[in-house]
């Protein structure tokens, strides 16, 4: 951020923002822990990447198993011209869906891209359909149509170079 001489914050944002996160795995025997030490090296590769989802929480607030989603086909109908108001149909009526939930959606070709967003502002669903505030703005190249996730919802992860150590 800067500010101007009358004391005013100028913020801006560069670029998108991105999720980051840390991992510790649990102690192994010998054996277990070279099966994990050699799968983790392929991942610190520059070209490797891996879905990772959010462990502590596989579907949203109101239904965390997402066991009410079983059988429904959640798409997005709509996007709102800010970027951040998607409407999303064929869900279950009065399903309830609440701020700090997630989902996540896949867009674009060649390569297929991962979309994970937490909702800002959530909603109960009628006639089928809800609309969901997201706290980050949806990239371009996000469709109607797409197919959404609330149940163990995923984004596309890389290890930062240089961060990881077999010991820890």
């Amino acid at each position: 951020h800067a500010e101007t001489e009358g004391g005013e914050i100028v913020a801006v944002d560069y670029g998108p923002r991105l999720w980051a996160g840390s991992v510790q795995i649990r102690p192994y025997y010998h054996g277990d822990a070279d099966e994990v030490a050699s799968k983790l090296e392929v991942l610190t590769s520059a070209a490797a990447s891996f879905l990772v989802s959010p462990q502590w929480r596989s579907g949203p607030q109101s239904d965390p198993l997402g066991a009410g989603l079983v059988g429904s086909t959640p798409q997005i109908s709509v996007i709102g011209p800010d970027a951040r108001q998607i409407t999303v149909d064929g869900l279950p009526n009065g399903y309830i869906f609440t701020a700090g939930d997630f989902l996540s959606f896949q867009y674009g070709t060649a390569p297929v891209r991962y979309a994970f967003h937490r909702i800002f502002s959530g909603g109960v669903v009628a006639l089928g359909a809800v609309e969901l505030v997201v706290a980050t703005p949806i990239r371009a190249g996000a469709a109607v149509g797409a197919a959404v996730s609330f149940v163990d919802p995923v984004c596309k992860a890389k290890i930062v170079p240089q961060s990881y150590t077999p010991a820890s």
